[in-house]
C-alpha cells in the first residue's frame, strides 16, 4: 500500500489526515493522522504474502 492509496483509505473513514502539521480544525477529533515524511516504500509482493491483511 502506498502512501496515497493510505490517506484515500484513511479520508473515506472519516479520518482526517494531515501532512506534517496539524489543522487547526482537527484538534479536538479522534482519531486524527498526522504523516511526517521520512520514507515511503511499496511493501514487497515477497512480503505482502505473508501479510494477507494488508
Amino acid at each position: 500500500m502506498d502512501k496515497s492509496k493510505l490517506i484515500e483509505v484513511l479520508k473515506s473513514l472519516g479520518i482526517p489526515v494531515n501532512e506534517g502539521i496539524q489543522n487547526d480544525n482537527d484538534v479536538n477529533k479522534a482519531p486524527r493522522i498526522v504523516l511526517f515524511e521520512y520514507l515511503w516504500t511499496d511493501i514487497p509482493k515477497e512480503v505482502m504474502m505473508f501479510m494477507p491483511q494488508l
